[in-house]
C-alpha cells in the first residue's frame, strides 16, 4: 500500500490481494469437494497481483531490468506450455468436442425424442432422464449419506429406459468395496459406441438350451454373429423381435451357431450391433 505512487491505488491492490488469499484459503479449508473450475475466481486475481510487481520491474532503469523483463516474460510462457502439454489441459490440435458430438449422434440415431436416457449429468440434451438428480459430487456424497434415495436401478427398471451412457453411472455401495450398480449395468446393457451403452446381454456360444435373465421390459431380438436361429423362447417359436417381460428365461436353439445376443429390437433396426468389441473395459 504504502510503496505505490498513489495511496488508493495500492489500496486497490492490498484489496485485490487479501482477496485472493481469503478465497483460496477458505476454499481449501472448508468447501468438502474443491473441483478444477473452482479455482477460476482465482487465477484472476493471481493475475493482477503479480502486475504490480511487473510495474516495479518497469520502473527500473539500465539494462538489467531491459534484460530481466523480456528474460522473465518468455521464461513464464515457456513454463506454462511446458505444463499444457504436460499435463494435457488443452491443445489447439485436439478437437475435444468430438467424444461429446459422437456420443450425441449415436443416441439421436437409436432413440426417439420420447424414449429416455439414462446419463450422468443430462449431457444428451435432447431426451429425457428416468432419475431427477444430476449426478455431481454432491448429489454422489448425499446419496451414499443416505439424505437423497440413490434409486437410480428402480427408476430405469420402472421406466422401461434401453439406453444409458456409461459417464458418472459407477458408484460404490455402503461400507462395500465393490461396485453397488456397475455389476448391474453390465448384466443388463451392452457397450457400444462411445459411451452409448444399449439394453441387452450377451449370451455366449450356441448352447441347445441357455438361461437368461432380464431386468428392463421391452421388445428383444436374439441375434447370432454366424447367421439366422431358430428354436424357442419359454416355449414358443423365437421371432425377429419379441417382448420380454422381467424374469427368468429359457432360451432353447434347434438350428444356429456362433455367439448369441439379446438386444433392444430397436437399436438393432437403426444400426446398432452387438459383436463387436467393446471399446471401454470398465466404467468411470
Amino acid at each position: 500500500m504504502h510503496s505505490s505512487a498513489s495511496e488508493r491505488i495500492g489500496a486497490g491492490r492490498a484489496l485485490i490481494v487479501m482477496t485472493c488469499g481469503a478465497y483460496y484459503f477458505l476454499l481449501r479449508g472448508y468447501w468438502p469437494l474443491v473441483t478444477a473450475q473452482d479455482y477460476t475466481p482465482v487465477w484472476p486475481l493471481f493475475a493482477l497481483t503479480v502486475l504490480p510487481f511487473l510495474f516495479h520491474l518497469l520502473s527500473l532503469t539500465g539494462w538489467p531490468a531491459r534484460v530481466m523483463i523480456p528474460t522473465a516474460g518468455l521464461l513464464l510462457l515457456g513454463c506454462e506450455g511446458a505444463w499444457a502439454y504436460a499435463r494435457h489441459v488443452q491443445s489447439p490440435f485436439d478437437n475435444e468436442m468430438a467424444p461429446f458430438e459422437q456420443d450425441l449422434g449415436v443416441v439421436l440415431r437409436l432413440t426417439n425424442p420420447d424414449d429416455l436416457v439414462m446419463d450422468g449429468k443430462g449431457e444428451t440434451i435432447f431426451r429425457n432422464r428416468p432419475i431427477y438428480w444430476v449426478l455431481e459430487g454432491v448429489t454422489l456424497r448425499r446419496m451414499e449419506l443416505g439424505t437423497i434415495p440413490d434409486d437410480m436401478i428402480e427408476k430405469m427398471i420402472e421406466k422401461r429406459t434401453c439406453v444409458a451412457l456409461n459417464h458418472r453411472l459407477y458408484r460404490k455401495a455402503k461400507d462395500k468395496a465393490e461396485p453397488k450398480n456397475e455389476k448391474w449395468l453390465r448384466a443388463n446393457f451392452l457397450e457400444g459406441e462411445g459411451k452409448v451403452w444399449v439394453a441387452g446381454q450377451r449370451l455366449g456360444p450356441a448352447r441347445p438350451t441357455m438361461d437368461f435373465h432380464t431386468d428392463i421390459k421391452a421388445a428383444y431380438s436374439i441375434l447370432s454373429d454366424a447367421g439366422k436361429l431358430a428354436g424357442t423362447l419359454d416355449g414358443a417359436p423365437l421371432a425377429e423381435s419379441q417382448a420380454i417381460a422381467p424374469g427368468d428365461h429359457r432360451l432353447e436353439i434347434a438350428a444356429g451357431k456362433g455367439n448369441i445376443a439379446l438386444v433392444w429390437t430397436q437399436a438393432i433396426e437403426r444400426g446398432f450391433t452387438p459383436f463387436r468389441t467393446p471399446p471401454h473395459p470398465s466404467l468411470p
